[in-house]
């Protein structure tokens, strides 16, 4: 395979995002999931490069991106990716999200669908669902934020998630690689997206999605499961569906090279006929 030039951009201030591009043409853009980084995509962007611009973000408060003040929301969050876009010269893109990348990616489908060229929803779950009761709320808070605010160790946070996260097999090299990335979180910024994962429900319905669109999950993914991602796609007006063997939570790293010919069949097809 030729080697592929990958390069890290730092798009604008308050907060500054860092971006890893490589190769030419329309814009192919990644996002990852909480708690984790452009570095994810890293397969996919050489896999991309040959035949567009491939791009993966830090996403606020990750990794080479600028922490930032107040509560995490996807408002700002898509207001971000709109100033990553401009700065990468595209009009209208294919979003590609992963887990809390794909939240996103449904937020900013629905308030720039003219930005939007193809979607594609991996291991993600975006439930539209009533406001959680206070009861409720504080739970959830409980089991995931309160630990985190309260200085619960980080490596063991992060090696609960990774076994929970991955395929039965799942390599050793990919196990240590997310639960480096899990481990390796700013505690402040981290409990802030996890308040929103515990509180927000207000998605956009799936059926907002009028650009092409491709769900795709594990077979072992325990979040986003199979029978979810059915019903999501049975929801969007001519989605396709792919599951993918022998992977979990983290599928385009735990089966990355199925993940990339997967994705970029789709949006070559869209490329094709759109």
């Amino acid at each position: 395979m030729t080697a592929v030039d990958i390069k890290t951009i730092y798009v604008g201030e308050k907060p500054r995002i860092a971006v890893d591009v490589a190769g030419a043409g329309q814009l192919v853009m990644f996002l990852h999931g909480n708690g984790f980084s452009r570095l994810d995509f890293h397969d996919q962007i050489r896999d991309f490069a040959p035949h567009f611009t491939a791009a993966a973000w830090d996403a606020r408060g990750h990794a080479g991106s600028d922490d930032y003040e107040g509560p995490y929301r996807f408002a700002d969050v898509c207001d971000d990716l709109v100033r990553v876009l401009d700065h990468l010269g595209s009009e209208r893109t294919h979003l590609v999200g992963h887990s809390m990348g794909g939240r996103v990616v449904l937020e900013f489908q629905n308030r720039f669908p003219d930005r939007v060229k193809s979607v594609t929803f991996a291991g993600t779950s975006a439930k539209r669902e009533p406001k959680p009761s206070d009861e409720e709320l504080s739970i959830r808070r409980a089991r995931r934020v309160t630990p985190l605010k309260n200085g619960a160790d980080l490596r063991q946070i992060a090696l609960d998630n990774t076994q929970r996260y991955l395929a039965r097999g799942a390599s050793a090299k990919v196990f240590e690689a997310v639960s480096n990335r899990l481990a390796s979180v700013r505690r402040e910024s981290y409990a802030k997206t996890l308040e929103t994962v515990v509180s927000y429900t207000q998605f956009p319905e799936y059926a907002s999605v009028t650009a092409p669109c491709l769900v795709l999950t594990g077979a072992e993914d325990p979040q986003a499961t199979p029978d979810y991602a059915r019903e999501v796609a049975g929801q969007i007006a001519g989605a396709q569906l792919v599951i993918i063997p022998g992977a979990g939570h983290m599928v385009n790293m735990e089966q990355s090279a199925a993940f990339s010919a997967v994705v970029l069949a789709f949006i070559q097809e869209c490329e094709r006929t759109r």
